[in-house]
């Protein structure tokens, strides 16, 4: 069964353009026009997962290996192809093709009925670098020099030593995975990365009870990482010579195997297995018992040649065959039997060939003649870049003594640079301090520009408060308005109700009045109806004359009677419908009047809010505009601020390059004039002689060292003006700290008077740097300087002695005989003293400077413990003694004006000028306790007394000369405690 070839190509990363490869629509890669190409039997473009690629081409190994038979799985291209993509994944929790194949064995065990009892899964991972074999299952060590194989009757080749983890699920077994990942040799050599030239394998085997037959079962699941396939391109011989006989010994051997496997396809064929290690551990996988399948990891753009080197092999893989078997337990004893007749036979030949007992066997002889020669290989590999580094250093002497004629002029065009140098950056200094001022105060204009948009912003947030306060008072407005017009429309309707009653009171009025009238028209007619009757009566009263009489009298009474009842009933009724109708109109008018005083007062109210809303709109639409004014101001601001800071960075920059430039010159300097010694050393040998030539020599060296001096001190100055410059910058700091305290309180106090439910900060108390860090870090660094200070003295004396000893006969006789040895000697002692005198000057010009601090610290609190005295009443209790505070303070201040003044005699090396900042120290130092509050002048006396003592005057010369000049204030002093005393 042949070996399975797939490929797949890389996706593109950043920066590297698209797929060049030429692709066929067959599978098939070439790398050129005519050139070698091959035919894979899947190709995976880039847009293919590593799930893609398991489940077409692994998952179905993972169930052959679940079956019983060995399965091999092995990723090989150039390096940077993705191989370890492939199989181990990246960061991004995106899983390779290693911890997806774990779960399954898991999976397949514990699901089977009664198949867990006697199964197990076991794990082993090797790395292969320089024929070197590295267990990943431990933590490297320094002092590991690798594994051994060893050729057993129950596994073959196998790794003697290396840990074999059971592991019981797969979680654990991926953690281990993973571990072992991060363990490869990550280490950058001279041909690049080593995990790039070496081989990861990892053996995966299963054991367990089939279900079918109930015999054991066992096989194995290999997975491999190999080499970078870039080297094959070159001859093994070249290989050889330029990265050494091991380290591509396991590509070059892989793909030396691989072609005679393709070559000899039958069962019949002897392969040499041992041309390398990682050849030796792969044979069953390569071309035994196994089921191989090879992954061909391609860049979307590569190398014409490594790409043909990587289808060559590729094709050749194509052609091999294995001999998968069931691993079941009748194979597995068959093929430990072959395995220990195999041993027995090589033994029995070892043996053989020993000629008795007591020889040692084939197999160690074989392995110590392998021993050997590796350990040959290696030294020669030695002894050739022991000869290229020796050529190289040849060529670089060569190139030196051919450049010694020039060294003159170079010297001189160095010191003509460094000149302009130094005058171009004084330049940019200058240049540097003014944008820094006009930062500064362009910062400054804007930090008060924007505290003043701030208060603004203030203002007109609380008058949008206001407004809305107004607004919310214009809403009640309008709601009591609309209650109002409700009870105006309540008071209309029952005032239509009530018309509407009235309306119809009238006309039933009206109707009685017309039947009033009706019963006065009825009445007159039956007055005339009765006058009639009584004429017809007169006439008829002859007949029933008495009967007549009474008929008339009772209607006359009835005809009143009823009239009267009914004027009367409609009298009473109309009256009484009248009364309320007229309380009703009068409840009306009332009611009229009411509701048109209302309406006046609805009226005025509504003109009143509508001036106000007008004039809150107006008010509200010019804060709008303010505030966009304000914005576009601050985004100006800001701007302008942004782009300040970008012409500061620049500036700065600018600064630095150039002080790196200054350092890097210097520096080169100082090694011209150590070669300059040298080349005076070497010609004074030349001429040779006696003791005059080691006299003119010692000037040499002397006027050489003085040069190193100047340029140490120009160091020193350039450091002391940095040091000063971060100094002014870091008071700048404290100042705008200040500032920005003093606009937090403001705001915090706005704040607490606008919203004192509102958090307004932390106060400024917990804001500010307390005086006992500052004094506490100051003091420490200058325990520590002091100390640096000491040891660099000690040995800057050790190296003068050495220097300033004079050389005996002999060594007098070797400078004549021209031995490199005591140039080397003395060049190596010259340049630990320039050393070393440049750590004691930068060492000293710390600690002084830290001193000074210190005491600039100490005199501020005299100077703020004399200020607080003078500022008390004049009618408060006095001190008991007030003199010595006085004296105290002075003390301090002239102990501060003598370390001034040594670290001005120091720094610049001038008596006058130490006399004159020792005598501005003591004047501006103690001129805050010439007057106290009663307005008399008193001047010090102890300050000059203490610090000029005749013992302590004669332990430094410079600190002799400098405190000298301070007799002469003594005297003035002493005069001045007399008149203190007289006062």
């Amino acid at each position: 069964m042949n070996i399975d070839v797939i490929g797949r190509v890389r996706p593109s990363i950043r920066n590297e353009g698209p797929c060049t490869l030429a692709i066929g629509s067959d599978n098939r890669v070439s790398s050129r026009p005519g050139g070698q190409s091959f035919v894979f039997q899947h190709l995976y473009q880039q847009g293919s997962s590593n799930l893609d690629v398991y489940s077409r081409h692994v998952e179905p190994m993972v169930d052959i290996f679940l079956a019983g038979y060995n399965v091999c799985f092995m990723c090989f291209g150039e390096s940077g192809s993705g191989k370890s993509f492939t199989l181990a994944g990246d960061s991004s929790m995106k899983n390779g093709l290693v911890p997806l194949p774990i779960f399954f064995p898991d999976a397949f065990l514990y699901s089977q009925d009664g198949a867990r009892e006697n199964s197990k899964v076991t794990l082993r991972m090797v790395e292969i670098y320089q024929e070197k074999v590295r267990d990943l299952m431990v933590i490297p060590t320094t002092s590991d020099g690798g594994l051994q194989l060893r050729h057993t009757a129950e596994g073959g080749v196998e790794v003697d030593g290396a840990i074999v983890t059971q592991v019981n699920k797969a979680s654990e077994a991926t953690t281990l995975f993973r571990e072992g990942w991060t363990r490869r040799n990550e280490e950058m050599t001279d041909q690049g990365l080593a995990s790039n030239q070496s081989a990861v394998v990892l053996q995966l085997d299963l054991t367990y009870v089939a279900k079918e037959t109930g015999l054991p079962n066992r096989s194995r699941f290999t997975l491999v990482d190999l080499p970078g396939s870039e080297k094959l391109i070159f001859e093994s011989t070249h290989i050889r010579m330029r990265d050494g006989p091991l380290l591509s010994r396991a590509i070059v051997a892989f793909a030396g195997v691989a072609k005679e496997l393709s070559s000899k396809r039958n069962a019949n064929r002897v392969i040499n297995y041992n041309q390398s290690v990682l050849t030796r551990l792969l044979q069953e996988e390569l071309g035994g018992n196994c089921r191989t399948r090879c992954l061909v990891c391609m860049k979307p753009q590569s190398d014409s040649d490594v790409l043909a080197g990587t289808l060559r092999v590729a094709e050749q893989l194509a052609l091999v065959n294995t001999f998968p078997i069931l691993n079941d337990l009748y194979a597995q004893f068959l093929l430990t039997q072959i395995r220990a007749r195999l041993l027995k036979l090589e033994l029995d030949l070892g043996s053989d060939v020993g000629g008795g007992q007591g020889r040692p066997a084939m197999s160690d002889v074989k392995t110590e003649l392998q021993r050997v020669q590796t350990e040959n290989l290696q030294l020669r590999d030695k002894s050739e870049r022991l000869l290229y580094r020796l050529e190289q250093l040849q060529s670089k002497y060569g190139t030196l003594a051919h450049s010694k004629a020039d060294l003159n002029s170079e010297l001189l065009s160095t010191e003509e640079e460094k000149l302009k140098v130094g005058k171009a950056l004084v330049e940019l200094e200058i240049e540097n301090n003014k944008l820094k001022e006009e930062l500064e105060a362009q910062k400054f204009e804007m930090g008060n520009r924007i505290l003043e948009l701030e208060n603004q912003l203030l203002e007109a947030s609380m008058r949008a408060e206001q407004w809305h306060a107004d607004a919310m008072k214009l809403r009640q407005t309008e709601d009591e308005r609309k209650q109002l017009a409700d009870e105006f429309v309540r008071i209309k309707e029952q005032l239509l109700t009530q018309t509407r009653d009235y309306d119809a009171l009238v006309a039933k009025n009206e109707e009685l009045s017309m039947e009033l009238l009706n019963l006065v028209n009825t009445k007159n007619e039956l007055l005339k109806q009765r006058d009639n009757m009584s004429l017809a009566g007169m006439r008829g009263a002859q007949h029933d004359p008495q009967a007549e009489m009474q008929r008339i009298k009772a209607m006359i009474a009835k005809t009143p009677a009823e009239m009267a009842a009914a004027a009367g009933g409609g009298r009473g009724s109309s009256r009484r419908q009248q009364l309320p109708a007229e309380r009703r109109m009068l409840r009306t008018g009332e009611l009229d009047r009411e509701l048109e005083g209302l309406r006046g007062q609805y009226d005025k109210d509504q003109e009143k809010l509508r001036d106000r809303i007008n004039f809150l709109l107006k008010e509200l639409q010019d804060t709008r505009q303010l505030a966009k004014n304000r914005l576009r101001e601050i985004s100006e601001v800001k701007a302008a601020l942004v782009t300040a800071r970008s012409d500061a960075q620049q500036m700065q920059l600018q600064y630095n390059r150039c002080q790196h430039k200054l350092k890097d010159l210097q520096e080169e300097y100082k090694s011209r004039l150590g070669r300059y010694v040298q080349d005076i050393a070497e010609h004074e040998d030349s001429r040779g002689g006696g003791g005059g030539d080691g006299g003119s020599l010692r000037d040499y060296v002397t006027s050489m060292l003085a040069d190193l001096r100047r340029a140490h001190k120009s160091r020193e100055e350039q450091l002391a003006a940095a040091a000063q410059e971060f100094r002014g910058r870091m008071m700048d700091t404290a100042r705008e700290h200040e500032r920005l305290l003093v606009a937090h309180e403001s705001l915090r106090q706005r704040v607490l008077e606008s919203a004192p439910d509102v958090d307004p900060g932390p106060p400024i108390d917990q804001l500010r740097l307390t005086d006992e860090e500052l004094i506490s870090g100051t003091q420490s660094e200058l325990l520590r300087l002091t100390e640096e200070l000491t040891r660099a003295r000690k040995e800057a004396a050790n190296l003068k002695l050495r220097l300033g000893a004079r050389p005996d006969t002999g060594e007098r006789q070797r400078l004549a005989d021209g031995e490199a040895h005591d140039f080397q000697d003395l060049r190596r002692q010259i340049r630990d003293f320039n050393n070393s005198v440049q750590a004691e000057l930068e060492t000293e010009r710390a600690g002084l400077i830290a001193r000074n601090q210190a005491l600039e610290e100490q005199l501020r609190e005299a100077r703020r413990k004399l200020e607080k005295q003078q500022r008390r009443p004049r009618d408060s209790q006095p001190l008991e003694r007030p003199s010595e505070l006085r004296w105290a303070a002075v003390d301090v201040a002239a102990a501060a004006a003598v370390k001034i003044g040594e670290i001005a005699a120091v720094r610049t090396n001038s008596l006058d000028d130490a006399n004159k900042s020792a005598r501005w120290c003591v004047l501006s130092h103690l001129h805050p306790v010439h007057w106290l509050p009663a307005g008399r002048p008193i001047l010090t006396h102890r300050c000059c007394r203490r610090h000029v003592d005749d013992e302590q005057l004669q332990q430094d010369d410079k600190r002799q000369a400098t405190t000298g000049s301070f007799h002469h204030w003594c005297g003035e002093a002493k005069q001045f405690k007399a008149m203190d005393t007289g006062l």
